[in-house]
């Protein structure tokens, strides 16, 4: 018999909330199949184009390829709420 006790890794209302988050995903990708054909995107250097851009810049840049569909923001712009806000009311 093993000397330790067993021990759950997070709580159950951590877990529940994990699947609720999974399962959120898997509807956004349009089910199983939809999943196993979105591209996964690697953490890795060189993964990404870069030309040199440091810090929030590089984040952004990072972002504009993961989803060129975002609203861009400003650099007046306090938040990324204003700039949803913004990109919903211009939309509309």
């Amino acid at each position: 018999m093993w000397p330790f006790a067993r021990k759950l890794v997070v709580d159950d209302e951590t877990a529940a909330w994990h699947v609720d988050n999974f399962a959120w995903l898997i509807r956004q990708f349009g089910g199983a199949a939809g999943l196993a054909r979105s591209k996964l995107v690697l953490p890795m250097p060189g993964y990404f184009i870069a030309e040199g851009e440091k810090d929030h810049a590089f984040a952004l840049r990072i972002f504009d390829q993961i989803n060129p569909a975002r609203p861009t923001i400003p650099a007046a712009s306090s938040s990324l709420d204003d700039a949803w806000s913004g990109a919903l009311a211009d939309s509309g």
